[in-house]
């Protein structure tokens, strides 16, 4: 009797942790998305991505968007002085997205309506400059709430008219 008690209870162990399993391959990704673009040469390179927790949301769902921008300027391996310029920008379907952390200069620490040049369009827009030596690497990290029903991108890059320009842009929807 005990040899069948052992067997029943490690078969009740093995079906949990089946089921564990189960459950934990359906969690949902960390990152629902990411776009990266790269642009440069081997003197002067950007890579922009843009990360964001969501790319479908009800209304009053919270979005996380991520805009990450290396930069690197270097002449036979010695560094070089550059600016580095960056945009991130929500788009207006969201209400005003707060700016929870960042790594740059900014000209603002406020998300305010402004005409993004590299996708044509009005956008909650922070942007700003760093000049550097070698690399930098600038982190903006945003959040929103979904406002009004539409699709729309997210978008995180060096904006237009530079001489190196790499943008990266993922497309949400809010229900």
């Amino acid at each position: 009797m005990r040899r069948s008690t052992l067997r029943t209870g490690r078969l009740g162990t093995y079906g949990a942790l089946a089921a564990l399993a189960i459950m934990l391959g359906s969690v949902a990704p960390a990152h629902a998305a990411t776009s990266i673009s790269v642009a440069g040469d081997s003197s002067f390179s950007i890579t922009a991505t843009a990360i964001t927790s969501h790319t479908s949301v009800n209304k009053s769902t919270r979005v996380t968007g991520t805009a990450k921008l290396a930069y690197k300027t270097y002449v036979l391996g010695i560094p070089m002085y550059a600016a580095g310029k960056y945009y991130n920008s929500f788009p207006t379907i969201f209400r005003q997205p707060r700016l929870d952390s960042w790594n740059g200069t900014l000209e603002s620490t406020t998300y305010a309506k402004k005409y993004d040049s590299w996708l044509g369009t009005t956008q909650w827009l922070v942007r700003g400059e760093s000049r550097f030596w070698g690399s930098k690497t600038v982190t903006i990290k945003g959040s929103a709430l979904g406002g009004t029903s539409g699709s729309k991108y997210f978008h995180a890059g060096s904006g237009t008219g530079n001489q190196t320009d790499a943008n990266a842009a993922v497309r949400i929807t809010v229900k």
